[in-house]
């Protein structure tokens, strides 16, 4: 197997006290890098925390997936799983076991264009979800549905694709048995879907498209039907808030678009130049009162629901990939250097 890379971490002055405050609003201006570690070689790409233990999954250019073990002022490599076929773009958690299978998961997808599951526990593969067409390119991102039934999948083709993560088929609405169990469901959207996100109650996907006449549209759970669709340019990533009534949309030319929706649609709420570059990322915290972005110019900003700027941190290298934590004590970032870096209240 690949060696593993040299792991460095911040210097921390022990007596400083462990974070025992959540990130909110009020504070955020007061967030430091808590802990780092050189967690890939060539790239850090994603970053995501696991929803029922401290622990923080990454992907990387290097074809690996390392999990931390994450606390106050340390960030400790537990595992490691080595996938192969190229950088990995995207890595997720199932949510917590008893809303799904017995046990949860981890997805991978990136540059050998296969989506891979494996069992979180073991790292026994549990499937491989190929795509049927051969030219799908790149898998830019995966994410379970909020019952773990499903993975929607963005691929360089310009297709989201849904996956019955118990059949390992494609699939549409998949009722216990019958014939629509094998049937596809691809999404086409034009150009290269680089993000997708289930609403909170599962009933609507979001997809961020690379074409510039889509931007970002929102399906429901017909696959077919886009309730929301806005010529945004090119979008890099999307995020619902946990109380499912707006969207965070981040451009490829450095804007943040904060999207109101309803049963009747859509509307935009608020726009702003978030980034010297790409919005790379996005992610709310599990209130919903704050959300973070991640860009090229390396800078993490926090935001209000509406818009309002909380705070600007600098990762000093271009910011692939944002997270936050369950509880809201942490966000952690991946970033093109190869890092991995834990932020919180000191």
């Amino acid at each position: 197997s690949t060696p593993l890379p040299p792991i460095t971490r911040t210097p921390l002055p022990p007596e400083l006290p462990a974070p025992a405050t959540s990130i909110d609003r009020m504070n955020a201006a007061a967030l430091q890098p808590l802990a780092q570690a050189d967690a890939h070689t060539g790239g850090a790409l994603d970053v995501t925390f696991d929803p029922a233990r401290p622990e923080i999954a990454t992907a990387g250019a290097d074809g690996s997936v390392r999990f931390w073990a994450w606390a106050a002022w340390g960030l400790t490599l537990s595992r490691q799983l080595d996938v192969g076929g190229g950088a990995l773009n995207t890595v997720d958690y199932s949510p917590a076991p008893e809303r799904a299978l017995a046990f949860t998961l981890d997805a991978t997808g990136g540059n050998n264009r296969i989506l891979s599951v494996f069992n979180a526990e073991s790292l026994q593969l549990f499937a491989d979800f190929v795509p049927s067409s051969p030219e799908s390119g790149f898998v830019f991102a995966g994410r379970f549905s909020p019952d773990g039934a499903l993975i929607a999948s963005g691929h360089a083709d310009g297709v989201t694709r849904i996956w019955n993560v118990s059949t390992g088929t494609e699939s549409g609405n998949v009722p216990s048995g019958g014939a629509s169990a094998s049937r596809l469901a691809q999404i086409p959207t034009g150009g290269a879907v680089r993000d997708v996100a289930f609403s909170p109650d599962g009933r609507y996907l979001a997809q961020a498209s690379q074409a510039p006449e889509v931007g970002f549209q929102i399906v429901d759970r017909s696959w077919s039907n886009v309730v929301c669709a806005a010529r945004t340019g090119p979008a890099l990533t999307v995020a619902y808030s946990p109380l499912g009534d707006r969207l965070a949309v981040g451009a490829e030319d450095g804007r943040l678009l904060l999207i109101s929706q309803t049963e009747n649609g859509c509307q935009p709420i608020g726009e702003k130049n978030a980034h010297q570059g790409s919005v790379t990322d996005a992610a709310f915290s599990p209130t919903g009162d704050w959300l973070v972005t991640g860009g090229r110019d390396g800078k993490i900003r926090l935001w209000s629901p509406d818009g309002a700027m909380l705070a600007e941190l600098d990762a000093g290298a271009p910011v692939e990939a944002v997270a936050v934590a369950p509880d809201a004590m942490a966000i952690a970032t991946a970033d093109a250097g190869g890092r991995v870096i834990l932020w919180g209240i000191p």
